[in-house]
């Protein structure tokens, strides 16, 4: 089990950076919260390859989503996974095509995945389905390992603000993201984690190693996890949409049975059980219910889907925004940061004579932080290793984020 001076520590780490990454200075208000885009650019990327079940080697790629004439340079990272029950649907299904749309004229850059599917439906039982899972959790932590990768060898193309990237999906996509966020080998039981030292252990081989797959939230629509203990205090916040009547996935803790098959397969715990389990442990946890609502109730639904869209944004921009919904961000001609990339002492210059300066790294951890009367002065990160770090700025004037290369 983790340790609790680990998880008081991430969770206070995660709470306090929320009103300091580069993606909330956007906040204004509409931005994240409204389609403040009129239109998206939409392309399609390979990011990682692995086995299938079969033994066959696959590219993984993934659509992403962008809005178009966005001027901010750090933006929140959405990353959807399709249903289909591991063993169909594509990363243009319905709902995350939706998503993708419309989350990207939000002002966030949205990927959807295309995963690994397939299992033996004639010896199914909870360990070829956990299989299924494990591989689909592989890709899609490589999936957000591609976006990092990207950051630092390609100057961070897609503007994402590395500190805020979330994870979510429908059904099956929701059931990998909850893993994805939830489960680790040393908290497997002896099956699980079984499979997965045999499978690659946490991170798997589907690509892009060496690089975090750390996230900072989950986005469950209709999802469940193999149990609930397995979260922990610290742990990611969550936001779960899910109908009662749902007979695919259960709502709260039961059997699930193979989708088209009454093979009961292992007992799960839904949305309904995962909720107040998060929160009695101190995990930020809300739960939309759809009293009487079938599985994935917003497919096709055009009213459960508007709800849906309500909880994800407020979900979302309560996580990026935080308290500094309201905070302005400072001009850009406000604070001068030079040399840059520095080989590790820059000049700080501003007229600002009271303020504070943190050095964050690509993953969001606060590695440096400084508080100044004066308004120009030397920072030395020469201590810190080289890399990609950003500089926070902060006054009662504003906000202010600068990427910083060290070499």
């Amino acid at each position: 089990m983790k340790s609790l001076y680990f998880s008081l520590l991430f969770c206070i780490t995660f709470l306090g950076l929320q009103a300091q990454t580069p993606a909330a200075l956007y906040c204004d208000g509409t931005r994240y919260l409204t389609e403040v885009f009129t239109a998206y650019d939409k392309t399609t990327v390979v990011y990682g390859q692995n086995t299938t079940y079969t033994g066959q080697n696959q590219s993984l790629n993934m659509d992403i989503y962008q809005p178009v004439g966005d001027q901010a340079t750090m933006r929140p990272l959405i990353v959807f996974v399709h249903g289909g029950s591991f063993i169909g649907g594509s990363k243009t299904d319905q709902d995350m095509t939706y998503f993708g749309e419309h989350f990207a004229k939000q002002g966030f850059v949205v990927a959807s995945i295309n995963y690994r599917l397939g299992l033996n439906i004639f010896s199914a039982d909870s360990i070829e389905v956990m299989k299924a899972v494990v591989r689909a959790v592989h890709d899609l932590k490589a999936s957000v390992r591609y976006f990092r990768k990207s950051v630092v060898t390609e100057g961070n193309p897609y503007k994402i603000d590395t500190m805020n990237i979330f994870i979510g999906g429908s059904s099956a996509g929701a059931i990998t993201s909850l893993h994805t966020a939830y489960l680790t080998q040393n908290e497997a039981p002896a099956y699980l984690n079984t499979i997965l030292a045999n499978m690659g252990g946490d991170e798997g081989n589907s690509g892009n190693p060496g690089y975090s797959s750390r996230v900072h939230g989950v986005l469950n629509g209709s999802g469940a996890l193999g149990d609930k203990e397995w979260m922990n205090t610290g742990d990611v916040p969550l936001v779960s949409v899910h109908g009662t009547a749902d007979d695919v996935v259960p709502y709260g803790t039961a059997l699930q049975y193979l989708p088209g098959f009454p093979i009961p397969v292992t007992e799960v715990d839904g949305s309904g059980s995962l909720h107040p389990y998060a929160l009695s442990i101190g995990i930020n946890s809300t739960l939309k219910t759809f009293v009487d609502g079938g599985h994935v109730p917003y497919l096709g639904n055009q009213a459960y889907m508007d709800t849906t869209m309500e909880y994800f944004t407020n979900y979302l921009v309560e996580r990026v925004c935080g308290a500094t919904a309201v905070a302005p961000a400072l001009p850009l001609n406000a604070v001068k940061v030079y040399p840059n990339p520095t080989e590790g002492v820059f000049r700080v210059e501003s007229e600002m004579r009271n303020h504070t300066i943190a050095i964050l790294d690509i993953t969001g951890k606060k590695v440096w932080e400084n508080t100044y009367s004066e308004g120009s002065h030397t920072v030395s990160l020469a201590a810190l290793p080289k890399g990609l770090y950003f500089m926070n700025f902060t006054s009662e004037g504003g906000q202010f984020t600068q990427k910083i290369i060290l070499q």
